[in-house]
């Protein structure tokens, strides 16, 4: 293997280390895109169209709870040959 590449641990998480350190249990649009790298404008589309994380709509906007946030990207979590 090259030197300057290691191998990920065995059972890593890949999720934005920064959901999982909050201790927030809800999020808005823009802070999920800051958090996630996902863009404000993809969250809203992925809305319109029943895809992306589930969310929660309340009278005051829209919102994202840290469980599902962390339940989506499980679910969308690609293995790797070495990790199968």
């Amino acid at each position: 293997m090259n030197k300057l590449l290691e191998a990920a641990p065995p059972h890593s998480v890949h999720m934005p280390i920064q959901i999982l350190e909050s201790e927030k249990l809800l999020f808005n649009t823009k802070e999920v895109a800051e958090l996630t790298g996902i863009p404000k404008a993809t969250l809203e589309v992925w809305r319109c169209r029943g895809q992306g994380p589930k969310y929660v709509k309340l009278s005051n906007g829209v919102y994202y709870r840290k469980h599902t946030l962390l339940q989506y990207f499980e679910a969308h979590e690609v293995k790797t040959a070495d990790q199968q």
